[in-house]
């Protein structure tokens, strides 16, 4: 059975009639997410959705307003769009639109601002004989894994933090829904499920956690692998620790935020644990599941980070086995406490450390790539070619493999043999 993974729905000449919108998606995964359920409510209101760049009737910038960055990338591209298409219609929903006065963002050109709860209903705020029905089909992802929210808002309230302004208090999706949902994905030939929210840890939906989730979510047949987005220290981190350990789906990986390594700076930006906390967890993990890959946000020239801060970061980072590090530029955010701190880093000192860092992040990734030589690793197919095949292994290690022709999203056994360009380069051994 073949499956399309940009639509689920056939196409036939009368589409040809109908209205086109595209789809621009700046940020996290929960923002990827969203972006389907969007394009879902266009397609069941017979819209085509085409790709990003192609000629629409309607824009859609599905926007992010954790850093500054993304926010005035969003903005530029609202302004370009008028310019060159002054004749579509451009949309700006997502986090932006929550915290940005609308009167700004009509001055960039949207010609509609559509806040978080309505942006389900963006067909319907076009036109009044749109049918507003939340849409329960999911046509559109952009790769093999699909992607399942299950929670959104956060009430933790880093100093540092848009998202409790932008996406507000914390809730649970029902558990009925999002088990539906996954059996709709299951059904639609997605083999990995990539559990997403602002918060997920703190999922709690009439007394289910987000273990009760996973064991629902595990018993589905057709998904074969499960990938959890982020998950913060404070939550569920242990129990989940255990439950990895044995599941048989669950990859094992798992992205920690750290954000620092200094206990001053964790204190300033609202963090829940110290720096011997964060150690003493990611020890427990690794000691439940033995080389497991390990992710984390590291955020660079927070304001009174002095050198020794730093050092103290740089020190943790070298002694945690880290195979994967985002590391991100203080960016000050109205609305939030850090915004209107004292002492700020100098740029010059900010850009020093964080490639610091990200030398660190490249050489801990290699290393813990070359553990897996000699081994067999079961990656799922997302790229193919009359050469070559690509894709993920659980341990989220990046592997291309020299046999071609490989149909996206088999999942199929190889063994590295090197480790070459930021991957694994791998022998094919068999389909799972």
């Amino acid at each position: 059975m073949s499956h399309n993974f940009i639509s689920s729905h056939k196409r036939d000449f009368s589409e040809i009639h109908k209205p086109k919108v595209s789809i621009k998606t700046f940020g996290c995964r929960l923002n990827q997410a969203e972006t389907a359920d969007i394009a879902a409510s266009f397609v069941n209101n017979n819209y085509e959705v085409v790709p990003f760049g192609e000629p629409a009737d309607i824009c859609i910038i599905h926007s992010c307003a954790v850093t500054a960055k993304a926010e005035s990338e969003a903005l530029r591209l609202v302004r370009k769009i008028k310019e060159d298409l002054p004749c579509c219609k451009v949309i700006i929903a997502g986090c932006v639109s929550e915290v940005v006065p609308i009167s700004r963002l009509y001055q960039f050109g949207a010609d509609i601002v559509v806040g978080q709860k309505d942006k389900y209903k963006i067909p319907s705020l076009i036109s009044a004989s749109q049918n507003s029905t939340p849409s329960k089909i999911i046509p559109f992802f952009e790769t093999t894994r699909a992607l399942l929210k299950i929670q959104d808002g956060c009430n933790f309230f880093c100093t540092y933090c848009i998202v409790p302004y932008a996406r507000g208090a914390s809730y649970s999706l029902p558990f009925h829904e999002i088990i539906e949902k996954a059996h709709q994905l299951a059904d639609l030939g997605f083999k990995e499920i990539v559990i997403t929210g602002a918060n997920i840890g703190t999922y709690n939906y009439n007394r289910k956690n987000l273990i009760h989730l996973l064991e629902a979510v595990e018993s589905i047949n057709g998904i074969e692998r499960i990938r959890l987005s982020s998950l913060e220290i404070s939550t569920v981190e242990y129990p989940l620790f255990y439950f990895m350990a044995s599941s048989k789906k669950l990859c094992r990986y798992l992205h920690i935020p750290m954000q620092s390594g200094d206990d001053e700076i964790l204190k300033a930006m609202n963090r829940r644990y110290s720096s011997i906390d964060y150690r003493a967890a990611i020890e427990k993990f690794l000691e439940c599941v033995p080389n497991a890959g390990l992710g984390t946000d590291i955020i660079i020239g927070f304001p009174g980070e002095t050198e020794e801060a730093f050092t103290a970061t740089l020190k943790l980072v070298g002694v945690v086995p880290f195979s994967n590090l985002h590391v991100f530029p203080f960016s000050p955010r109205q609305l939030t406490r850090a915004a209107k701190l004292n002492n700020p880093v100098p740029s010059r000192i900010v850009k020093d450390r964080t490639q610091k860092l990200l030398e660190l992040g490249k050489q801990k990734y290699k290393n813990f790539a070359e553990k897996f030589i000699g081994k067999t690793l079961k990656i799922l197919i997302e790229k193919t070619t009359s050469e070559n095949c690509e894709g993920w292994s659980e341990e989220y290690i990046y592997v291309i493999s020299k046999k071609g022709n490989i149909p996206v999203n088999s999942i199929v056994e190889v063994i590295p043999v090197k480790y070459e360009n930021e991957s694994l380069r791998a022998d094919f051994k068999e389909f799972a």
